[in-house]
C-alpha cells in the first residue's frame, strides 16, 4: 500500500496535504524559554531543531533540549528553516488570534515576527543565501511572499498562483519561481526582482509540477518543460531538461519522453541529478559537463545530494510499510545500502516534494541522515551503523 502511495505522489503529483498525529509525547513539557538535560549518544549527531505534535520548538544540542516556544505549527507544509549562518529558525507559529510567520535565536531565544494574518497560512519558509529575507507561500490563496528577516521592511506580495516552488538566486536579488499550472501545459516559470517586485522574464512551456534550479553563477536556470502535447498519443514530445540563459540562450540538455522529472542542482557546480518517473520505472540520473549517466535503476522516490556533492542519497521500497536509504558514489556509482525505516504520513507528505522545498535530510558535515519515522525521529549515520534514536517530533532539521 505504502508502494502504491508514494508511486502515485510522485508519478501524478496530486496536491494532497498529508499530516499526522498522535506520535508519542515527548518526555520534556517545559513551556517557554528553558532547558533540560538529556543523555547524549555515542558518537553524538550534529544539533537539530524539532516541532513536536504539542507545538513545542525544540533545540537540541550538546546533549541538552531547550523548548524555544510552545506555539510552534507542525503540519501540512509549515515546516521550520535554518538561517544560513545556523544561528537562527523560521517558523510558522499560531497564538489564538493570528498565524505569524517568525524568528527566533538558538543562542538565546528572541523573538521576532517578521509577518503576521488572521486568515492565510504560510508554508514553503525559505531563506535567501545572505540570510536577510524569507520567502514563503501562503496557502490557499497562492500568494508569494517575501520580508525582510529582521522585519525592517513591509512584507512584499510578488506573485500570485497555485501552485509554486521557487529557488533563490546566488546572490539573493532574485526568486526563480514555477506558478500555476495543471496539467501538461504547467503555468509559467518567471524571474522576479525581489527588490523592486517586478517580473524580469517569463517562460510559458513548464512541465506540470517542478521546481525550476538556478544555475550556479545566476546567470541561467534549470527547469523541465513539457512541449504542448499532441493529438496523436504516437507523437507525443518527449519532456526536455532545458538550460536556459538570462541572455536567451536556451540548450536541452537531455529529453526523458513521456515522463514526470525531478530535478536538484549540486550544491557545488552545474551537475543535476534528476528523477525521470513513468509508469513502469523510475531512474536516478545526473548530467555534469554535458554527459548524461544513468546512476540507478532501482526506483528511486526521492534524492538528494550530499553538501560536497560527491554522494548522492536516496529512498527506495523496501515492501508495504517500510523504505529505506540507500548512497550511491558518483566517482565509482557503487551503492550501498543503509537502515530500514516505516515513515511517517507527514515524512511521506514532503518526501514526494524533495526537489521543491530544500528540505535535505543531510547534516552539515555530510555524516549523518535525517529520518522522521512514525514513533521517533532518529538519525542515520552514513557509516552505515545502526540509526540512533533523538526524539518524538512531527518534523526535523539539523541546525549545523
Amino acid at each position: 500500500m505504502l508502494q502504491r502511495l508514494l508511486l502515485i505522489f510522485i508519478i501524478i503529483m496530486s496536491v494532497v496535504v498529508v499530516t499526522t498525529a498522535g506520535i508519542v509525547a515527548w518526555s520534556l513539557r517545559t513551556y517557554g524559554f528553558s532547558s533540560a538535560s538529556q543523555p547524549v549518544a555515542t558518537n553524538s549527531p550534529p544539533a537539530w531543531v524539532a516541532v513536536t505534535a504539542a507545538g513545542e520548538l525544540q533545540y537540541h544540542y550538546a546533549g541538552q533540549t531547550t523548548v524555544l516556544r510552545s506555539d510552534a505549527v507542525a503540519q501540512g507544509f509549515a515546516l521550520p528553516s535554518i538561517s544560513p549562518n545556523g544561528q537562527k529558525v523560521v517558523f510558522v507559529r499560531q497564538t489564538s488570534s493570528v498565524l505569524a510567520v517568525s524568528v527566533v535565536s538558538l543562542a538565546d531565544g528572541q523573538l521576532r515576527d517578521v509577518y503576521t494574518s488572521d486568515t492565510d497560512f504560510p508554508i514553503a519558509l525559505q531563506w535567501s543565501p545572505d540570510g536577510r529575507w524569507i520567502a514563503f507561500l501562503l496557502d490557499g490563496t497562492g500568494a508569494t511572499v517575501v520580508v525582510a528577516s529582521d522585519a525592517t521592511r513591509p512584507a512584499m506580495t510578488i506573485a500570485q498562483g497555485l501552485p509554486a516552488y521557487l529557488d533563490w538566486r546566488p546572490d539573493s536579488t532574485a526568486l526563480l519561481m514555477h506558478i500555476g499550472g495543471i496539467g501538461r501545459d504547467g503555468g509559467v516559470v518567471g524571474v522576479y526582482d525581489v527588490t523592486t517586485q517586478s517580473v524580469v522574464q517569463t517562460y510559458n512551456d513548464p512541465a506540470d509540477f517542478q521546481a525550476p534550479q538556478w544555475d550556479a553563477a545566476g546567470t541561467g536556470f534549470y527547469y523541465v518543460a513539457d512541449p504542448t502535447p499532441q493529438a496523436d498519443a504516437l507523437a507525443q514530445p518527449p519532456a526536455e531538461i532545458v538550460h536556459q540563459m538570462l541572455d536567451g540562450t536556451r540548450t536541452v540538455i537531455a529529453q526523458e519522453g513521456l515522463a514526470t522529472v525531478r530535478l536538484m542542482r549540486a550544491p557545488q557546480g552545474n551537475a543535476i541529478a534528476f528523477i525521470a518517473s513513468r509508469v513502469d520505472d523510475r531512474v536516478l540520473r545526473v548530467w555534469a559537463d554535458g554527459k548524461l549517466t544513468t546512476v540507478t535503476t532501482d526506483a528511486p522516490l526521492a534524492a538528494w545530494w550530499s553538501p560536497d556533492a560527491r554522494q548522492i542519497a536516496m529512498i527506495t521500497v523496501v515492501d508495504d510499510q517500510q523504505l529505506r536509504w540507500n548512497i550511491v558514489s558518483l566517482a565509482d556509482l557503487q551503492q550501498r545500502s543503509l537502515q530500514a525505516f516505516t515513515p511517517s504520513d507527514m515524512n511521506v507528505g514532503y518526501i514526494r516534494y524533495f526537489d521543491a522545498y530544500h528540505i535535505s535530510p543531510w547534516s552539515r558535515d555530510g555524516q549523518w541522515l535525517l529520518t522522521v519515522t512514525t514513533t521517533i525521529i532518529q538519525a542515520q549515520a552514513l557509516d552505515g551503523g545502526a540509526m540512533v534514536p533523538l526524539g518524538p517530533g512531527e518534523f526535523a532539521v539539523w541546525a549545523e
